[in-house]
């Protein structure tokens, strides 16, 4: 006869002495008592991967399984986790700093951050689980990251810039000018389809990455779509570029489809651009122009003159897809003293009885617009 266990119909109760080891199991664990003391970092590393994987993004699983296999395994994958101390994890950071890198040559602090996030998140899994009583890695001391300082492109650059791309060719041109009127990650332009062009906005519903020389296609970081409005000058640069790009496949004998990629290097489009032949080009063109510009730079000069020009910090955000406003204002506060100093101003002359004073400072959404949208020469189709 069967009987019904932890309300499922149909299963056999096991025996007593099983029940009583499976409780006496889960007394322990929760007492912090039990544990199982043979596993050993790489093991632990296995099994954290293995259910926390699904939930990262096929670029984060690539990079921390790369971590993994390369900067950790190798120094203390043969430890035992219960006897893992936060002085073991800070010489490992220090070897890592020291000859971490390809050829023995020092590695990045923000690389060492990310090793320690990895042991971190996968030793809070190992006390969750009752194999260890407390995480060493919530006491050692990973080294320091100085955040890079943000230097955006000055308004002449961007306009070097933007004719470059476009007399070294019209689909870099349509690139380039992309990054910086939407602010948008490289990822996600290449991932723009046709179909994704909705009432004179983009909707941004997937991102592109190059993992192991294979194009993988996931969601934005944010893991949800947003809305990216565009200019009647960019509206004018795509219809351009959808039809010579038309014309280019209809010479093939093919036909451009509605969910063709806005960036490609196939005949049909039908392949997206890959994010890492984007960002070469890009850094060949900045080459020649005796630029020490990055591809994602041209997102910072976007967010910085959308806040710059006043815009509320929130639609910011949400323009470039960030998490949250506290993201933007963390990295891009500086940009907000314009706006900041022009709030001043009307504040204080409603105080004083008196008008406020124009701002001697130009604003930069007149930047942005003589070094983007007001260039309707730059991509001149009949050129």
């Amino acid at each position: 006869m069967t009987r019904t266990v932890h309300g499922k119909p149909g299963q056999q109760r096991p025996p007593k002495e099983a029940r009583d080891l499976e409780a006496r199991l889960l007394v322990e664990a929760g007492n912090g008592e039990h544990r199982e003391a043979r596993v050993t970092v790489a093991e632990l590393l296995t099994r954290w991967i293995e259910h926390t994987g699904p939930d990262l993004s096929p670029k984060t699983l690539h990079e921390y399984q790369g971590c993994v296999d390369r900067m950790i395994v190798p120094r203390i994958g043969t430890v035992r986790i219960d006897k893992l101390t936060p002085a073991m994890l800070d010489r490992l950071y220090r070897t890592l700093r020291d000859e971490g890198g390809r050829n023995g040559t020092p590695l990045a602090p923000a690389t060492i951050r990310q090793v320690h996030a990895i042991l971190r998140r996968s030793l809070v899994h190992a006390e969750r689980w009752g194999w260890i009583n407390r995480n060493p890695a919530t006491l050692a001391s990973p080294p320091k990251v100085h955040r890079r300082e943000i230097v955006p492109p000055s308004p002449e650059q961007m306009r070097r810039i933007l004719i470059a791309a476009r007399d070294d060719s019209p689909d870099l041109g349509v690139a380039v000018w992309l990054a910086a009127i939407t602010g948008a990650r490289r990822g996600e332009l290449c991932g723009l389809r046709w179909s994704d062009l909705e009432d004179e906005s983009f909707v941004i519903r997937r991102s592109v990455a190059s993992l192991s020389g294979r194009i993988v296609v996931k969601t934005p970081k944010t893991h949800r779509a947003r809305h990216v409005a565009l200019d009647d000058e960019t509206l004018r640069l795509l219809r351009a570029h959808r039809i010579a790009r038309a014309e280019i496949v209809l010479a093939l004998g093919l036909r451009l489809e509605d969910d063709a990629y806005v960036l490609s290097d196939h005949p049909s489009a039908a392949e997206p651009l890959r994010p890492d032949t984007f960002t070469d080009r890009f850094r060949r063109l900045a080459r020649r122009l005796g630029l020490a510009c990055r591809l994602h730079d041209l997102r910072h000069w976007h967010v910085t003159q959308a806040l710059g020009a006043g815009l509320p910090v929130r639609d910011v955000a949400e323009r470039v897809g960030h998490a949250s406003a506290r993201r933007t204002l963390d990295v891009y506060g500086h940009a907000i003293v314009g706006a900041d100093r022009r709030a001043a101003e009307v504040v204080a002359g409603v105080l004083t009885d008196a008008p406020p004073r124009a701002s001697s400072r130009r604003r930069p959404s007149s930047t942005w617009r003589s070094a983007a949208t007001s260039e309707a020469t730059l991509f001149d189709t009949e050129r």
